[in-house]
């Protein structure tokens, strides 16, 4: 393993793509059958999201193992999480999770535990509805007991908070958000131990991604491990650094 990271979380803009070398420099680091991908018909927004969040994941996974980012294929379960392997690898590759909204992408990489992230554009829309169906009953009042310059915001902490859980939990769209519940009182707390092993300790991380964005990680492990997290920024393809939460 290179540097030794026993959890990053790396973070891109999609407008990377759009510089003069941007599309160039990031095409070298897909595989053939991704580039058929973006050829079937992606709208420009997919197109830089898809080759973005490839490169990222690919540059992230570098920095875990030492081995060139080519060397490493992203690929989807039967459940439709990204799963991360590489033939030159002779150790169990780490978890990987891969989010993206508007021009925020985000990758986590953990090698101590199962990882899900989520990264979300805050846009004003009528959440109430959708409150409804994601919300369990004390995360419903809990919200509710907000001023309205905060609701917006407070939605979108349980929202990213759920997806990532879910990731995690490696049950994709089989898993309703509303069976997660979290409390965000006095820190972030995952409430629904009977979904994880008792042998497992949850962390549940927040980290704004930028001026209108937010994002969540959830980290389920040994409890005997703990999590030391790096956050880094892509600056180029290939090229990271260091940034604070």
């Amino acid at each position: 393993m290179g540097a030794a990271i026993q959890v990053g979380v790396y973070f891109a803009d999609a407008r990377l793509f759009d510089t003069p070398d941007g599309a160039a420099g990031f095409d070298s680091y897909l595989t053939p059958i991704e580039r058929i991908q973006i050829d079937a018909g992606m709208s420009r927004k997919r197109q830089r999201q898809f080759v973005v969040s490839r490169v990222l994941a690919r540059t992230a996974l570098s920095t875990w193992s030492g081995l060139p980012a080519a060397t490493w294929e992203i690929v989807n379960d039967r459940n439709g999480q990204p799963r991360a392997c590489s033939r030159q690898m002779q150790i169990e590759p780490p978890a990987i999770s891969l989010s993206h909204s508007g021009d925020y992408v985000v990758v986590a990489v953990s090698d101590i535990g199962r990882v899900g992230v989520d990264v979300e554009q805050i846009r004003v829309r009528a959440i109430d509805a959708l409150a409804d169906e994601i919300l369990t009953p004390s995360e419903r009042e809990f919200f509710d007991r907000q001023s309205d310059a905060e609701r917006l915001r407070t939605f979108y902490r349980f929202w990213t908070l759920k997806e990532a859980g879910s990731k995690a939990l490696g049950l994709g769209l089989e898993m309703r958000l509303r069976d997660l519940m979290f409390a965000i009182t006095d820190g972030v707390h995952f409430c629904s131990r009977g979904l994880a092993p008792a042998t497992e300790a949850v962390d549940c991380f927040e980290f704004f991604a930028g001026v209108d964005a937010i994002g969540a990680l959830v980290l389920f492990r040994s409890a005997e491990r703990h999590a030391r997290i790096e956050y880094r920024t892509l600056v180029a393809p290939g090229q990271t650094q260091r940034r604070d939460r």
